[in-house]
């Protein structure tokens, strides 16, 4: 609440990113942090180049090192630019999803040809094609390895069932804090949520409760 509380009073929005987008939504994710490693990086270069390798870095040297860094990042055209290519702002979606719309490159293989779907149909497809004179009989060592492939990721499938359930009860187990509830249950979730005024005064009703 107390974060919370001062976001408001800056006029600063709060919102959850939806799952797993971070690396093309999250402005820090997308521009600052790369520019502030790089810029850290840079620095500790220019030490031991002055220096010639011959003064040790220590914890001590830490802070004006980051200090530098972090002016050269954390400028107003980075922040600015790091809006700008998540389309937070100026706004624009097309940006992004334009990503993940690239034409994916058709597989070079006429229409009636279809990709095996098992082990056995696998071994069926290879017969054929020796019998056509297509590949000769030391290409069965692909097939072969396609079987120990197979398997092994069916025995990875299984042992990962099985960690998956492990982790749910779990999870399950830990005790949890008291849920603030920032949105109702009838609001789709999967989306960006702002915290409006209206919400946060929910939330301080609901903690004062």
């Amino acid at each position: 609440m107390r974060f919370i509380d001062y976001t408001d009073q800056h006029r600063i929005l709060l919102v959850f990113l939806p799952p797993h987008s971070t690396h093309r939504l999250q402005p820090l994710d997308i521009d600052l942090f790369s520019s502030l490693t790089n810029a850290y990086s840079e620095q500790i270069d220019q030490f031991t180049a002055e220096y010639q390798g011959l003064v040790t870095i220590e914890k001590r040297h830490f802070w004006q090192f980051f200090y530098k860094a972090w002016k050269r990042a954390f400028n107003e055209a980075n922040i600015r630019s790091a809006f700008e290519t998540t389309s937070i702002y100026l706004f624009n979606p097309n940006r992004v999803l334009a990503i993940f719309k690239k034409p994916i490159p058709e597989l070079a293989l006429s229409p009636s040809t279809k990709i095996p779907g098992s082990i056995r149909s696998l071994r069926r497809t290879y017969s054929h094609l020796h019998d056509q004179g297509y590949i000769d009989k030391d290409a069965i060592i692909l097939v072969r390895a396609n079987e120990k492939l197979a398997t092994d990721n069916k025995l990875l499938r299984k042992k990962n069932k099985g960690l998956r359930g492990t982790i749910f009860k779990e999870k399950r187990k830990r005790k949890r804090g008291k849920a603030l509830n920032f949105y109702n249950k009838d609001e789709q979730e999967g989306q960006a949520l702002f915290f409006n005024s209206a919400k946060i005064t929910r939330v301080r009703e609901r903690v004062a409760a």
